[in-house]
């Protein structure tokens, strides 16, 4: 069995997927953990493993908005926007005082939804990264078949 090799944009495609929803769980957390009325983490104190937390998910996202532009994904310019504006949105903007997150919710499973039908798509409907070996119902196109 051979392999398909995965270079350039397909690869890129990849780390964007695994990146946006290797982030996503922090991603979740702050939108629930620590936004208010007030904003983003606006009644301290809070312990440096939320600091740690969102530094993880944001700069996730922005990879995975990096990466996903120059890749080779369906949409590629919607999922790098969206990777973009939810960092954007909850940490320069404080989520708008919680109203953000009625913007964000839906920004973001577009986004986890991209990554997975990306990675399923990367690594085949089996979810092996192989070429199928089967040959057709009809036979092997390649091989002349004998007139009878």
């Amino acid at each position: 069995m051979t392999t398909i090799p995965v270079t350039g944009p397909a690869k890129r495609r990849r780390f964007a997927g695994i990146a946006a929803l290797t982030g996503s769980p922090s991603f979740l957390f702050c939108g629930m953990g620590h936004i208010c009325m007030a904003g983003h983490m606006q009644h301290p104190p809070f312990p440096a493993w939320h600091f740690i937390s969102d530094g993880l998910w944001a700069t996730l996202f922005v990879a995975a908005g990096i990466f996903g532009l120059s890749s080779d994904f369906r949409r590629r310019l919607i999922f790098g926007v969206l990777c973009l504006f939810l960092p954007i949105m909850r940490l320069g903007l404080g989520s708008l005082g919680g109203v953000g997150f009625l913007l964000e919710l839906p920004a973001w499973i577009t986004v986890v939804v991209m990554s997975i039908r990306g990675l399923r798509s990367s690594y085949g409907a089996a979810g092996r990264g192989q070429p199928s070996t089967q040959p057709s119902a009809g036979g092997n196109a390649a091989t002349p078949r004998a007139s009878a």
